[in-house]
């Protein structure tokens, strides 16, 4: 199985929240080879954005544990664009639309704890689900 992780997935891990430690398995998986992972460029200027209003060097830090693990950058072109596009209207924010499109793209799951994926056929790891 593949993954997409999630703004939410990235914070809950480096916070240690709920669910942190099933995030931190698919992760592991992902180094391991066992499966492919991916992130957004949206996702990384959102964490970025969070963690530096608080601590540029701590924003850096989680940026680059990112950039430096085997997660692939999803790549936002015209085709996604317009992939995301058909889900941009449907109640959930351009940022998840794109993420939706990029699941859709690569035949992978979301990581995330939003309701919003599920409802748009998207299929959705919720970390903080029993």
């Amino acid at each position: 199985m593949d993954y997409i992780f999630d703004t939410s997935s990235f914070i809950a891990f480096f916070s240690n929240d709920k669910g942190a430690g099933k995030i931190a398995k698919l992760l592991e998986k992902v180094e391991r080879g066992e499966a492919n992972g991916y992130v957004s460029p949206i996702t990384l200027t959102e964490l970025y954005y969070l963690y530096a209003r608080k601590d540029v060097s701590l924003a850096n830090d989680r940026v680059e544990a990112i950039l430096f693990s085997k997660l692939k950058m999803v790549k936002i072109d015209a085709e996604l664009t317009l992939k995301a596009e058909k889900y941009s209207n449907k109640d959930i924010p351009l940022a998840n639309a794109l993420i939706a499109a990029a699941a859709e793209k690569y035949g992978a799951t979301v990581v995330a704890h939003c309701e919003g994926f599920e409802k748009i056929g998207i299929d959705l790891f919720d970390y903080e689900s029993e």
